[in-house]
C-alpha cells in the first residue's frame, strides 16, 4: 500500500466496508447509540435502480427492533463525507400527518417522499435527514425537514370536495421548497385498487385516471415559483 493510506486502499477494493464504518460512526455522534449492521450495497443491490450510475451506497441498518438505512459515499474525502439516514421517518411522517389532519377534512394517508435534492430512485416512502438535522420539537420543525430534502408529499382522501382554493390557504405559510398533491378518490376501494396497480401517475391516459379518481390538486412551491393546480374529472 505504498503512497496511499488504509481508508484509500479499503475504498478501492472494500467500499462497502468503509461505507459500514462511516454509516456506524454517524448514527454514534447523530444519535448517540450503536446500530447493528443488517446489509449494505449499492441502489442495483437494493433493487432500486437498473444499472450503478452512483458510487452511493446504502448501509441497511436495526436499534430497537427499528429498521433504517444511511446512504453515504465513502469515495468521499472523509471529512467532507455526507451521509443522509431516515431512522426519524415514523416521526416526521407522524407529525406531517397530524399537522395536515387538523387542515383538511378526510385524510386517508399520507404518502412522503424524498424530492429533487437526491437521485430519484432512492427507496420510495422515506425521507433523508443531513447529519445536522434532529428532528425534534425543540430543535428542528416539520417545515424546516421537509424543505431541506425538498420533500414530495401526496395527500389521500375518498369523495372530498378539494376544489375550494381557500381550503388551500394554510399552505401559503408552510409549502416554500417541496410539493403536495391532494387526490380525491371516487370510494375507498378504488383508492386501494389504483394504490397497488401500475396506474399511479398523473401521466396515466385520462379514461383510466378518471374511473379511479374524482380530482385531484397539486400544489406546489420550488425555487420560488408557485404552482396550484386543479383537475376535476367527468
Amino acid at each position: 500500500m505504498t503512497g496511499c493510506s488504509a481508508r484509500e486502499y479499503n475504498i478501492e477494493h472494500h467500499p462497502e466496508k468503509v461505507a459500514e464504518s462511516d454509516s456506524i460512526d454517524y448514527i454514534q455522534r447523530k444519535y448517540g447509540f450503536t446500530p447493528e449492521i443488517i446489509r449494505s450495497g449499492d441502489f442495483v443491490d437494493f433493487g432500486i435502480a437498473d444499472w450503478n450510475w452512483s458510487s452511493d451506497i446504502i448501509v441497511r441498518m436495526s436499534h430497537d427492533d427499528r429498521e433504517f438505512f444511511v446512504v453515504t459515499n465513502p469515495h468521499a474525502e472523509r471529512e467532507r463525507t455526507m451521509c443522509m439516514d431516515n431512522y426519524q421517518y415514523p416521526e416526521i411522517k407522524a407529525e406531517l400527518e397530524n399537522y395536515l389532519s387538523q387542515n383538511i377534512d378526510g385524510v386517508e394517508g399520507v404518502y412522503l417522499t424524498q424530492g429533487r435534492h437526491y437521485p430519484p430512485h432512492v427507496p420510495v416512502e422515506s425521507i433523508f435527514l443531513y447529519e445536522s438535522d434532529l428532528f425534534d420539537e425543540n430543535n428542528h420543525e416539520l417545515r424546516d425537514v421537509l424543505e431541506r430534502t425538498c420533500a414530495e408529499i401526496a395527500v389521500w382522501l375518498v369523495d372530498e370536495d378539494i376544489s375550494n382554493d381557500e381550503d388551500f390557504r394554510f399552505l401559503d405559510t408552510f409549502t416554500t421548497n417541496f410539493s403536495v398533491d391532494f387526490v380525491s378518490f371516487r370510494s375507498e376501494k378504488l383508492m386501494d385498487e389504483f394504490l397497488n396497480s401500475e396506474f399511479f401517475g398523473y401521466d396515466t391516459e385520462e379514461e383510466i385516471l378518471s374511473k379511479y379518481i374524482d380530482s385531484y390538486r397539486i400544489c406546489e412551491c420550488i425555487n420560488g415559483g408557485n404552482e396550484d393546480k386543479y383537475k376535476k374529472f367527468v
